[in-house]
């Protein structure tokens, strides 16, 4: 009975966690409903390819929003391929081979599965996270993305943003 109740206890901590981590800010009731369904494509834009929105859509609050969040995510995917990169060069070696005193590889890139699998959970995450900012876009909706979403590189360095 008592694991049982242990169980329980790690289910509900998990679900509670869980549902903390996707309970973000929604800040949908600050942006007119013409400029949201007006501007729901350069929106979407924003989570596929960020510097289109980022010099094309000057005036509406909803897309500014929605180009914070992607470019965070875009910055998220910057440094996932940066530090994959270089575990990718500290672990794998290329292997040379001698014939007639000329070398050539022989050997081929072998990337270690303890280095591929937490890069792939995160790569799966990160497309998770743009597709969860897509979704919001077609509901109309302007929500943080988990994690990520509060911060508002953006805003810093271009200020009329």
């Amino acid at each position: 009975m008592a694991k049982k109740k242990k169980e329980e206890t790690f289910a509900e901590n998990l679900i509670e966690t869980t549902n903390d981590i996707l309970d973000t800010k929604d800040d949908t009731l600050d942006y007119t409903k013409g400029d949201i369904k007006r501007n729901k494509g350069m929106a979407i834009l924003a989570y596929l390819f960020v510097p289109i929105p980022l010099l094309f859509e000057k005036r509406s609050k909803f897309v500014k929003y929605h180009i914070n969040q992607g470019f965070n995510l875009f910055i998220c995917y910057i440094m996932h391929a940066v530090f994959y990169k270089v575990f990718f060069k500290l672990t794998v070696h290329e292997v040379f081979c001698s014939k007639n005193g000329f070398e050539y590889r022989c050997g081929r890139y072998d990337i270690p599965t303890i280095v591929k699998f937490p890069f792939l959970i995160i790569g799966l995450i990160l497309i998770a996270l743009t597709i969860l900012g897509i979704v919001n876009v077609i509901n109309g909706k302007a929500k943080q993305i988990p994690v990520i979403g509060k911060f508002n590189i953006l805003k810093k360095l271009y200020p009329k943003i």
